[in-house]
């Protein structure tokens, strides 16, 4: 539920129909991603990451995806 006069955006096709839902969606290609790699360099968009998870805890990574709210991107690092 969005309160009156907010805004909700989904990458899943879950804001709705209505004023201050947008569905947002683009395809991978090579100009998409150059274009988001240098908003990020720029520091116009920021990705915050909530936790970081070792690979070889990747278990425990997916159960928090799945049994809670995040406020931001779990994080898995490799080796």
């Amino acid at each position: 539920m969005v309160r009156d006069g907010g805004r909700i955006a989904s990458s899943a096709g879950a804001a709705g129909d209505g004023p201050g839902r947008t569905n947002v969606g683009a395809a991978p290609t090579t100009e998409n991603l150059e274009r988001l790699a240098g908003l990020l360099a720029d520091g116009t968009l920021s990705v915050p990451i909530q936790a970081s998870y070792p690979l070889a805890q990747v278990d425990q990574a997916l159960k928090a995806l799945t049994g809670q709210h995040t406020q931001g991107k779990l994080a898995v690092t490799l080796p």
